[in-house]
């Protein structure tokens, strides 16, 4: 239930050391929403982000993802691992909760209300807690643009998102199969999610964790910061890169 103004304090640092590309799902901000219940599948975004990437021309590129996208996010780095330089993820409480947990927490969501359409759908998205109106923590400007933003948002592509995309988001079966360097941006003020993040770290030692004080939405609330870490971090991974390019190959070395 974000949009792209999501990163608006976030793309200018990025441009300093990549070209960043925003992403809205089905249903969210200027992308349609179709009907067609695959659609929302992992797999078909996944199929989507890499369809994106051949679109572009771009041989290899950062994921970054925040919340449910920080799930779809590692899904698509296991699914194109020859694609993906780095992953940063911010709080998930779904990415790390086994389906089951999550499965009783999405049977709280007025699926019914949400398909209906009309006033009725309209008011059930507003009253869900993730909506952008709850927040209390964003910048001024950027809650001002997502909820212009959220005005957009198709309710019955948020049901579909909740029954066929949500459920099965869990990353505890890949993260540790994931071979590409991750780091988590995580909001401490989120207490709920604390005891994720030492999961997190239990299950991938390799993580880089950044902890700053800002909550759920941790790439907005606390966005400068935010940004020195992830620049460095995908600084870092493009000159080691670089590096490893310019070293020659033995075979090809001449006594």
């Amino acid at each position: 239930m974000s949009s792209r103004a999501q990163w608006l304090l976030n793309l200018e640092a990025l441009k300093k050391v990549c070209s960043p590309v925003v992403v809205e799902l089905w249903g969210h901000g200027r992308s349609p929403a179709p009907k067609d219940p695959a659609l929302y599948t992992i797999e078909s975004f996944c199929a989507e982000f890499e369809a994106l990437r051949e679109q572009l021309g771009i041989e290899e590129w950062f994921v970054f993802g925040q919340s449910m996208g920080a799930g779809l996010a590692l899904h698509y780095a296991h699914a194109y691992q020859a694609r993906v330089m780095g992953v940063v993820l911010t709080n998930s409480g779904v990415v790390l909760s086994t389906p089951e947990t999550f499965a009783n927490r999405a049977s709280q969501v007025p699926l019914a209300s949400l398909k209906l359409g009309g006033p009725a759908a309209r008011f059930a998205l507003e009253s869900m807690p993730m909506h952008v109106k709850h927040a209390s923590r964003l910048p001024v400007a950027v809650k001002t643009e997502m909820l212009a933003d959220a005005d957009l948002l198709n309710p019955q592509a948020i049901a579909m998102l909740m029954q066929y995309c949500l459920p099965s988001l869990s990353a505890l079966g890949i993260i540790e199969r994931l071979p590409m360097p991750m780091m988590l941006l995580n909001g401490s003020f989120e207490s709920n999610f604390q005891p994720l993040r030492d999961l997190a770290l239990t299950l991938l030692p390799s993580l880089e964790v950044v902890d700053l004080p800002g909550g759920h939405a941790i790439n907005a609330e606390c966005a400068d910061a935010a940004n020195v870490a992830v620049v460095d971090f995908f600084d870092r991974l493009i000159k080691k890169k670089e590096q490893h390019q310019k070293v020659p190959k033995k075979q090809g070395l001449t006594p």
